[in-house]
């Protein structure tokens, strides 16, 4: 966190962003667009949804402004319009990898001590 204090309304944009990212189809569209701009056509080919519901996902993060949206013709077309969306995943996606490896270290641990004992009775797992 920040070392000084946001205002009320700072924090509700921050608010707003987390609440733009809480679902996994919307984590999902953001992944697909780090490769770069695609229509919702390329979108509902590779994110397992309806194009309705897609297209819900799309205008809420477009809403928080962490899309850009162009139509060309009959198509619409999305991109990322800011980065940041990836620092933040990239910040998470961190921090669970190094819990995860903590956890699996611990349990290391008290497994080892597991094995050499049924070892020493002879058992074959």
């Amino acid at each position: 966190m920040r070392k000084e204090k946001l205002n009320p309304a700072a924090l509700e944009d921050v608010a707003r962003i987390f609440k733009a990212m809480c679902e996994s189809v919307r984590l999902h569209i953001l992944q697909e667009l780090q490769e770069g701009e695609k229509s919702v056509s390329q979108l509902i080919e590779l994110i397992p949804t309806s194009q309705p519901n897609l297209s819900k996902h799309l205008k809420i993060l477009t809403e928080a402004n962490l899309l850009d949206r162009r139509q060309e013709g009959n198509s619409v077309y999305y991109s990322i319009a800011d980065s940041m969306v990836y620092e933040i995943c990239d910040t998470v996606c961190r921090g669970i990898e190094d819990r995860l490896s903590r956890q699996l270290a611990a349990y290391n641990l008290k497994t080892v001590p597991m094995k050499n004992s049924r070892q020493r009775r002879g058992s074959s797992l």
